[in-house]
């Protein structure tokens, strides 16, 4: 609103007897719109001061807006008007000086009869009021239609669409109009909101006019029109190969946005009919937990104030399986029970299997220390017993399989072969005495993989496997050697067995303790005949093994007793069945007739 200062303008007016009531009234100044002046720099249109009646009569002027007063004996508009000269004017008939208000708000100006001295000074007459505008319009930018960002306090950045509109308000005469200039431009009119359609830099300058003529300061609006979308690229961090990625694979997004800057990067995985949706927040993204197989992703970036860039997308496969290691023995081996022998010369060869990225690595611990990388064939440390193997296997999207372990039994003891006869047999010197009868037997023992074979060989003969027990049917001295080999290979030092076949059976002798008295035949057969109390003294010789016992049965009668001669007490025939039996069996039988008288 203007501001209420009332400015009193005294007029001292004379009433002239031939004429009614003097009006009082401004001159009415024409109020011309300056004509629009442009230099290199935009320059605002030249705005005229000028008098504003509004609907209602109330007269608005500008500040140090030149008055003229004129009288009239009409209220018309073409009536006579007469210009009132001040005091101070020397020379009339030209233009009158004007007077001019020094400040905005309400004006008034008073008259008052100066011969009617009992006037009261207060009882003044025809009123008069003029408004003094003395402010400018204020004008506001308005954006509409796009996003804004501000990168700092002077750069402020829309993106498309941006229409640019003027609203100015005047709390004095009223708006007359706003105008504005685009980079440089010659100031135009402002009628309807100004699109913005090109990329690039803007600097827009506006202000506004009242009734009266008084014009804003230049205001400027200075922005970037941004409709460039930002440019995004997507990489692996960790181990990925080829298009296979693994669970500890991780996405990284980057964008880049010249002017109004990334505000956000979409992302999704597709696959396995459903859809994983996300928004980059600036830390890597996990593959955990997805189900394996083939994953579709896809990105894109957004800036500040709405540019979309085109979607981007790659396939991948996600590996989630660790390859399968498998160990085997090159060289001798034994599986019994849940062990596996091996020998001192067995290597432990390594491979894994892997479902698609491949295998990258073999690693492998034995007992305790550090996991080697696997390269070839490796041997056990040559110490007998229990063993272990630890292998991991690695495939090349780092998918490492659990801890595999493996034992083996490493056995280095010798077998023990041990002989034994079915049979007589008998142990003199450096020989053991067997008969032709006596069978060979061998069993072998071992405590760790077990006995696989037993061998022999007789003299000079090629080795023989031990199947079933043996005989030796020559006669003689012989030597048999034996050992065993045991599952894994380790094979004892033959042992030695020396042996002497023994077939002979002893010879009988016998002798009578008195002579002979006589001789009678029997069937035959001529017998000798001897005289009571004669003893048989009875003996027995072997060349190999030796007497081992002599028996006899006498008249058919077996005696318990076992002596070395017969004592006959009874006359007559007597029959003695004699035997000797060596120290391997051989048996000699001899029969005696012999008649006491």
């Amino acid at each position: 609103m203007l501001r209420n200062n009332i400015h009193k303008y005294r007029l001292d007016m004379i009433r002239s007897l031939d004429q009614g009531k003097l009006l009082l009234i401004f001159c009415c100044l024409e109020f011309l719109v300056g004509t629009s002046l442009y230099a290199d720099d935009p320059k605002p249109f030249k705005h005229e001061k000028q008098i504003y009646v509004d609907q209602n009569k109330d007269i608005y002027v500008g500040v140090r807006q030149p008055l003229f007063l004129t009288v009239s004996s009409s209220g018309q508009k073409d009536g006579v008007k007469i210009p009132l000269y001040s005091k101070g004017d020397t020379i009339r008939g030209k233009i009158p000086l004007p007077f001019k208000a020094k400040r905005g708000g309400k004006h008034k100006i008073y008259y008052m009869d100066l011969y009617d001295k009992g006037q009261n000074n207060k009882d003044r007459e025809g009123l008069f009021e003029i408004n003094v505008d003395d402010l400018s319009p204020e004008t506001k930018f308005i954006y509409n239609g796009s996003t804004k960002h501000r990168v700092h306090s002077k750069m402020i950045i829309y993106g498309s669409n941006l229409e640019v509109s003027l609203k100015a308000e005047d709390i004095g005469s009223g708006l007359k109009g706003s105008f504005y200039s685009i980079n440089g431009s010659n100031f135009k009119y402002f009628q309807k909101s100004i699109p913005f359609e090109n990329e690039g830099l803007y600097i827009v300058r506006a202000y506004s006019v009242d009734k009266v003529g008084n014009a804003e300061e230049i205001k400027t609006s200075e922005f970037r029109i941004d409709k460039t979308a930002p440019k995004s690229s997507m990489s692996w961090s960790n181990i990925r190969y080829k298009d296979i990625a693994s669970p500890v694979s991780n996405i990284v997004l980057k964008a880049k946005d010249d002017y109004a800057g990334v505000g956000r990067i979409f992302y999704s995985f597709s696959g396995f009919g459903k859809r994983i949706k996300g928004k980059w927040s600036g830390k890597p993204i996990s593959l955990k937990g997805m189900k394996q197989g083939n994953w579709n992703f896809t990105w894109y970036s957004q800036d500040n104030v709405g540019n979309v860039e085109r979607t981007q997308s790659i396939s991948f496969y996600l590996d989630v399986t660790p390859p399968k290691a498998n160990l085997a023995v090159i060289g001798v081996q034994h599986k019994k029970s849940s062990k596996t022998y091996i020998s001192l010369s067995a290597k432990i060869k390594l491979n894994a299997s892997d479902n698609k990225a491949g295998v990258e690595k073999i690693q492998y611990l034995l007992e305790k220390g550090r996991y080697k990388s696997y390269k070839k064939p490796f041997s056990l440390p040559a110490k007998h017993g229990l063993h272990s193997v630890s292998v991991l296997s690695h495939d090349k999207v780092a998918n490492v399989s659990s801890q595999k372990i493996s034992n083996y039994y490493m056995d280095l003891r010798l077998p023990k072969t041990y002989h034994y006869f079915i049979g007589q047999s008998y142990k003199k010197d450096k020989y053991t005495y067997i008969s032709n009868q006596t069978r060979i037997s061998f069993r072998g023992k071992d405590e760790d993989s077990g006995i696989k074979k037993v061998y022999y060989r007789i003299d000079n003969e090629s080795p023989k496997e031990f199947r079933k027990p043996f005989r030796i049917t020559v006669k003689g001295a012989c030597s048999v050697k034996f050992y065993s080999e045991d599952q894994v290979g380790n094979k004892e030092l033959a042992r030695k067995l020396n042996l002497f076949v023994d077939e002979e059976p002893p010879e009988i002798y016998f002798r009578q303790s008195i002579k002979r008295i006589g001789v009678k035949t029997i069937d035959d057969t001529k017998v000798g005949v001897y005289p009571k109390g004669t003893s048989v003294y009875l003996a027995a010789t072997d060349d190999a093994s030796g007497i081992d016992t002599i028996s006899w049965i006498l008249n058919g009668q077996k005696s318990d007793v076992r002596a070395s001669h017969i004592k006959l007490k009874s006359r007559g025939l007597h029959t003695i069945v004699i035997k000797a039996v060596d120290l391997v069996g051989n048996l000699s039988v001899k029969n005696l007739n012999i008649i006491i008288d």
